[in-house]
């Protein structure tokens, strides 16, 4: 789910999983694309937080990368740069 948050000024964002996880994120402009900042519960109880970056390519095209990754306090690596591509509908 995506949202503007009137009450303060921001874009967020939430995401649930199968398992019993969820994540939010508040998001701003960055370069050439958006930055969130994350916040997540895993299935297990435990804590993650992560830096977000979607960075457009082309009008079709962008790449979504997770960074600055910890969970339950220690670092993890960064998560491997996934480049998304528009196809046209039927």
């Amino acid at each position: 789910m995506i949202g503007y948050d009137a009450s303060r000024g921001v874009i967020r964002s939430w995401l649930f999983d199968s398992n019993g996880g969820f994540a939010e994120s508040v998001w701003s402009m960055a370069d050439n694309g958006m930055k969130g900042q994350t916040t997540s519960v895993l299935a297990d109880g435990g804590v993650a937080y992560s830096t977000d970056l979607l960075t457009r390519i082309t009008d079709e095209q962008f790449t979504v990368q997770s960074v600055n990754r910890t969970i339950d306090g220690e670092s993890v690596p960064d998560g491997e740069v996934i480049r998304a591509v528009r196809t046209a509908g039927e």
